[in-house]
């Protein structure tokens, strides 16, 4: 191979790369513009209200009292969905009830029962201090947004979700039950469908408050 065509080579190949180098240059912007967390799209969006809920996740609240005691009046007979809330954290395996006492009240009103719950290994992986029992990661799906306006600062997005890696506590043959309870979201057995007001902020968008 004489000299002059191995120069020919060298200066094609150049070309060639350097073409490369300015095509991914130019393209770059646009893939930085279509991930950048300012953009107003469904996917930002949808971050948003799901970081949301990762701060405050569905719980349920049960005993909140960390040490797991709880004391309430309660007559007779008389119905306390705390009380049932308790029961059935109970019977699906999450507490265990260590003591049960009843207490008489000084001002001759009703007797005050006192409850002393302990974990158990399964409420150990499930509760969350200051929370409660928590369930499931909501799966945000963007349905519809409002133009977000010159300034594209705002916007009141539509949208739904619904619970995915619900525990099988939650689930299984106390599922009607937890639900007749109103303790625990619908979200965990159907799509549920909301608004929220969300505006730009410095590092993205940032849910500001749920619609009505």
């Amino acid at each position: 191979m004489s000299e002059g065509s191995s120069s020919q080579q060298i200066v094609a190949v150049t070309k060639t790369f350097g073409l490369a180098i300015v095509t991914a240059l130019l393209f770059c912007p646009i893939v930085v513009g279509c991930q950048s967390p300012k953009a107003a799209n469904k996917s930002n969006f949808a971050k948003a209200i799901t970081a949301n809920y990762a701060e405050y996740p569905f719980c349920i609240n049960g005993t909140m009292d960390d040490q797991f005691a709880v004391s309430y009046f309660m007559a007779p007979g008389a119905y306390s969905p705390n009380v049932e809330m308790d029961k059935l954290l109970v019977r699906a395996g999450l507490l265990t009830l260590v003591s049960q006492n009843t207490e008489a009240n000084p001002n001759g009103l009703a007797s005050m029962m006192v409850l002393h719950f302990a974990l158990t290994p399964i409420g150990r992986q499930f509760y969350k201090q200051g929370k409660g029992f928590c369930y499931g990661t909501p799966v945000v799906q963007i349905i519809d947004f409002t133009d977000p306006g010159p300034n594209g600062t705002a916007t009141e997005v539509t949208f739904k979700y619904r619970l995915h890696g619900v525990p099988t506590w939650l689930t299984g043959e106390l599922a009607q039950e937890f639900r007749n309870s109103n303790g625990v979201s619908k979200s965990v057995y159907e799509d549920v469908q909301g608004r929220a007001l969300l505006t730009l902020m410095g590092s993205g968008w940032k849910l500001q408050r749920f619609g009505d």
